[in-house]
């Protein structure tokens, strides 16, 4: 797949990126970053923070919500797993049922 570049704006600065994404998906992930960005920067003490600690911070706040979002994607995944197997024995049962009930009607 051949790669796309884009312009995008992440704190205020415009920065060239490549990928195989489009440049829609590219300029909405920057959209996340720099809202991230703006949520920090209105905790307390994010200013008095160097460069590299909040460049830390960003990056602890991102890992954090995506191992949230993992965390509730195996849930789902689990209960889905779940409803399968109920949907596979309620399935069964019908046929069961189907099958008993052409065993009265003859």
């Amino acid at each position: 797949m051949a790669k796309n570049v884009t312009e995008v704006v992440i704190a205020g600065k415009i920065i060239s990126i490549s990928g195989e994404e489009d440049a829609a998906y590219m300029t909405e992930v920057a959209a996340f970053i720099n809202d991230k960005l703006l949520e920090l920067q209105k905790t307390e003490n994010y200013a008095k923070l160097s460069g590299e600690q909040k460049q830390i911070l960003l990056g602890m706040n991102l890992a954090d919500e995506y191992f949230r979002e993992k965390k509730k994607n195996q849930i789902l995944e689990s209960e889905l797993e779940l409803k399968d197997k109920e949907l596979y024995s309620l399935k069964h049962e019908l046929i069961n049922l189907q099958l008993d009930l052409e065993k009265v009607q003859k």
